[in-house]
């Protein structure tokens, strides 16, 4: 395959991004009209409904703010999906870029750097210029790591040297998943604290673990706030009986409130990384591969990803009390600081061992994918031959 037919892949892949761009922006303003009139037009149903009299608006407002919802969750995937496509058009500009051999803006790799080293500093592995700034396509810190680490590491037999080649021989031609992933993970926003604070909270122990009694008090106060409510509902004067239940879960949750507040400085805001990392497990998981060493980390992707998908829903749902509102209702009303924790417990003692396997598991994909990217785009290199062992 030679330059010219790179060039024309790279170029077709960018117009039918640029293509794909524009549909989904005219779908995104579209869906934003619409959300505006349906928004307006339960506003209008309301207003009519108090001013006739009438109960048949009252459902009218309901099935169109229904309809609200669905816009707007619609216009949250759209939106997602175009920042997508923009990353695979800045992928493939990239690539157009670096088979010119315009290559020297993109990361040198120079944390990597140790001049120590016996030979990666005399073949120029790393900085301005380097090979590493020329094949680098990762997207996630660790995967950035494990790339250098594969540069500048020798194989300790060669029996791993043949399993890399074969690796890199399947993933090179497809450039559909390895594009696909890589757009993905560019979307991820980490910082090299993140992980570190994940592994800090996967070694540590609640307050919940040593109080058990907590979670089924909570279930209970639930269980009673709903049954307040329900009453309430029937006969307005029933709420009364919220004011003392208001003030007994006060108490209970008092003495524990900075316990929780230092618990989740460790996890606030980890429910979006975690959501990026379930996205790559799916990607790795609905892939085809001929390797077995691939297979099985397609097999590995496919459990992991729904649980850290999990994770990913709970510490969002977590976050919530971190607005006033949110969590004064919730935890006036539910204790929700305790079943939060109970929940978050629970998935750390099943899968405190495979998470950060799994999230290691798209680190390595992700190295690997810069070497079958290198690997396309040279097709005249040859795979050394080994002979013996």
């Amino acid at each position: 395959m030679k330059r010219d037919r790179l060039r024309s892949i790279y170029n077709d892949r960018i117009q039918e991004t640029r293509e794909a761009i524009r549909k989904r922006s005219h779908l995104i303003n579209t869906i934003s009209l619409l959300r505006l009139f349906s928004l307006a037009a339960v506003v209008y149903f309301i207003i009519l409904g108090i001013r006739n009299d009438h109960p048949l608006f009252y459902p009218a407002a309901l099935l169109t703010g229904i309809f609200f919802l669905w816009l707007v969750v619609r216009h949250n995937r759209q939106n997602d999906s175009r920042k997508i496509l923009r990353e695979l058009e800045s992928l493939n500009e990239t690539e157009l870029a670096c088979l010119d051999h315009r290559f020297h803006d993109l990361p040198g790799g120079e944390l990597h750097a140790d001049r120590a080293h016996p030979w990666s500093h005399d073949l120029d592995i790393f900085g301005k210029g380097s090979l590493y700034q020329y094949m680098n396509r990762t997207a996630t810190l660790q995967g950035s790591e494990l790339l250098a680490g594969a540069l500048t590491t020798e194989p300790e037999n060669p029996g791993e040297i043949r399993l890399r080649q074969e690796i890199i021989k399947d993933l090179a031609d497809q450039i559909d998943f390895r594009q696909d992933f890589t757009a993905r993970a560019r979307l991820i926003r980490e910082s090299e604290d993140d992980l570190d604070d994940l592994s800090g909270w996967l070694s540590g122990r609640s307050y919940i673990t040593s109080n058990r009694w907590l979670f089924p008090l909570a279930l209970g106060v639930t269980a009673i706030s709903v049954a307040i409510i329900i009453l309430g509902i029937i006969d307005p004067a029933n709420f009364k009986f919220l004011l003392p239940l208001l003030f007994f879960n006060w108490a209970v949750l008092s003495p524990f409130f900075v316990r929780t507040n230092r618990y989740q400085e460790a996890l606030s805001r980890k429910h979006a990384l975690l959501e990026g990392y379930a996205a790559l497990l799916k990607i790795v998981a609905g892939a085809t591969f001929a390797h077995p060493a691939l297979k099985e980390q397609q097999v590995r992707a496919a459990e992991g990803q729904h649980e850290v998908k999990r994770l990913s829903k709970l510490l969002n749902l977590f976050d919530q009390r971190l607005n006033m509102l949110l969590g004064l209702v919730f935890n006036s009303l539910f204790l929700f600081d305790f079943i939060m924790l109970h929940l978050l417990e629970r998935w750390k003692l099943q899968h405190r061992e495979q998470i950060m396997q799994w999230i290691g598991l798209t680190a390595r994909m992700d190295a690997q994918i810069s070497l079958a990217g290198f690997a396309f785009n040279h097709p005249d290199f040859v795979y050394p031959r080994l002979d013996g062992e």
